[in-house]
């Protein structure tokens, strides 16, 4: 079974690993062009399996369509692509085009629903296989897989510890397909739910919600793009957080009540406490560089 492998980063070079690993027949790679530090494990394992790699500019492109055709594939597998797959391609493997996500769907659609999985407080999540359709995250599911997320995960480690479990998963399915073993079913539209990527807007704490609430949001959205708070005009980006006391404090939402190597900062409820930050004005850590006890940051 040839299968056109289409992916970017770290998840894909994971997810190309795998495929090879089993022993799949891969026809070629697609990429984006870049060779960035975090496309080179992709590129240099394209380049030592010899395998046709394709970084077209446009997707839509004659010449791009030629060149896949050309691969003749009667699979498609996807793993962390950053673009829409356009309906020739969806259509053109006999076998269909397959998709690596990373959360339980039809829960956490979109691109970044590890992100949001700990921004909203879950305490668990994991990797879905599924038909690829014109609609995002939409197709049914072929093999799902649980993953627990741990209290100090962030975005990045979960991220990290999510890419080799769907990887995995994503050529343990593409063997099943080849075999002829592997079942289907529907996603359970009354579940699903659609998330954007994070923005700056998403990123801004906001003091008069829970501390347990926006410690999720700088652990989820570490380190991109990072959830900032402001003061006397400079930015601050928190970088990692810990839970204070649960009771409701006296004073305002974003009031520094006390610095002592961590900041003590009252929230709608709870205390939070500040470990690590950056201002726009300085690189590193630095509690100089943060206001003082009994400023208030802005809501």
């Amino acid at each position: 079974m040839r299968v056109l492998f289409i992916g970017i980063y770290a998840i894909g070079a994971q997810a190309l690993a795998s495929l090879i690993r089993r022993g799949l027949d891969v026809a070629g790679v697609v990429t984006k062009p870049d060779e960035s530090v975090g496309q080179r494990p992709l590129l240099a394992l394209a380049e030592e399996r010899r395998l046709p790699l394709l970084a077209p500019e446009k997707l839509r492109a004659s010449s791009f369509r030629r060149s896949v055709r050309s691969l003749n594939p009667e699979v498609i597998a996807v793993a962390g692509f950053h673009r829409k797959i356009p309906a020739w391609m969806l259509t053109l493997p006999p076998r269909g085009v397959l998709n690596l996500h990373l959360s339980l769907l039809p829960r956490y659609r979109g691109p970044s629903p590890w992100k949001w999985a700990i921004l909203r407080g879950e305490t668990t999540t994991g990797v879905t296989i599924h038909q690829m359709t014109s609609q995002f995250d939409q197709g049914a599911i072929l093999a799902q897989e649980e993953w627990p997320i741990d209290p100090e995960d962030t975005g990045e480690s979960l991220f990290h510890r999510l890419c080799p479990l769907g990887a995995e998963l994503l050529a343990q399915v593409l063997t099943q397909i080849q075999a002829g073993t592997n079942t289907s079913r529907a996603q359970d539209e009354r579940l699903a739910s659609y998330d954007p990527a994070p923005t700056d807007d998403d990123a801004r704490i906001r003091w008069t919600r829970p501390a347990r609430e926006i410690h999720n949001q700088i652990r989820g959205l570490h380190p991109r793009p990072g959830a900032w708070t402001t003061w006397d005009g400079t930015r601050i980006r928190i970088l990692r957080s810990s839970l204070g006391p649960s009771s409701v404090s006296e004073d305002p939402p974003g009031r520094i009540l006390r610095c002592d190597g961590s900041l003590a900062i009252a929230t709608g409820l709870g205390i939070l406490k500040v470990l690590e930050w950056q201002t726009d004005r300085q690189d590193d850590q630095s509690s100089g560089s943060f206001p003082p006890v009994s400023s208030n940051l802005l809501l």
